[in-house]
């Protein structure tokens, strides 16, 4: 059971300590987040026409009607943002590897000139810690965002290494932002009071990492 801040200030002192609506949700999205369930909501499927045509009119039309059905299935999901965000990761994985064989570097006896270690790793069964990569938009640059159980990363198109590392425990607070699915962060660097924002002017699977990471540690944020 959960109430509203103002329900449960007209509780007495006993009752007190009962949870409230974003309390509850925010301990429901944390325990599916740490079971590995699938935390995206379920789209609506449209109700189907009860008009059925004729034997002779699906004959004629069932090709016409198949394709059409595939567009619309398509449409409906929209892109796959985990396929594309795996495919840079392992493109920069590439990329990485091409700039160290043409400055001369030396590539150990076990590793293949011709397929990148670090594009096989990515290609390889998830470890026990699981990370996510969603490609985005940062305010400075395109680029990647990989999101582990402890720490936030975005490295920059251009480069393998990553421009902004934050642990998640110096996370302050997360929001969506914008109409084409932006996002900001604010962070706590060490050892300085004063908060840094991160803004994202775009990132592919918006709404899974909002998730992903109110999950992880939303619980530990003020809320007013």
């Amino acid at each position: 059971m959960s109430l509203s801040p103002q329900e449960r200030a007209r509780l007495p002192p006993p009752l007190f300590d009962i949870p409230t609506d974003a309390d509850y949700a925010m301990e429901l999205i944390s325990s599916r987040v740490a079971s590995g369930e699938y935390i995206k909501p379920n789209k609506k499927v449209s109700k189907r026409s009860d008009a059925v045509p004729d034997s002779s009119s699906r004959e004629d039309h069932n090709e016409v009607d198949t394709d059409q059905l595939s567009a619309s299935r398509g449409k409906e999901r929209g892109p796959d943002w985990k396929k594309w965000s795996e495919r840079a990761a392992i493109g920069k994985a590439w990329a990485g590897e091409g700039k160290r064989l043409i400055k001369g570097q030396w590539i150990p006896d076990h590793s293949s000139p011709i397929v990148p270690s670090s594009a096989i790793a990515i290609g390889q069964p998830t470890p026990p810690q699981d990370t996510h990569t969603f490609v985005s938009q940062h305010s400075t640059a395109p680029g990647l965002i990989t999101l582990t159980s402890t720490m936030f990363l975005f490295t920059p198109l251009t480069t393998t290494k990553p421009k902004i590392t934050v642990p998640l425990s110096r996370l302050r607070g997360v929001k969506k932002t914008g109409l084409i699915k932006g996002l900001s962060l604010k962070w706590s660097p060490e050892n300085d009071e004063k908060e840094v924002e991160e803004i994202f002017r775009w990132v592919g699977g918006r709404d899974e990492l909002f998730t992903r990471l109110v999950g992880l540690e939303g619980k530990h944020w003020k809320t007013s």
